[in-house]
């Protein structure tokens, strides 16, 4: 994707602040899904145990 783009300083400079964006973005959505993931096997557990007596 960044062939396609025009090699001038704005462009170099706009796809920078894209690519921390995204990465930041991408470091928050992780975050989420770590923790999404971890309430889901915490609720699944809790889940097994109270079926379990």
């Amino acid at each position: 994707m960044n062939a396609a783009l025009p090699a001038s300083g704005a462009a170099l400079a706009a796809t920078g602040l894209a690519h921390t964006g995204l990465n930041v973005g991408a470091a928050l959505l992780t975050a989420l899904g770590v923790v999404l993931i971890g309430v889901a096997l915490l609720g699944l557990l809790r889940r097994d145990s109270k079926a379990r007596p």
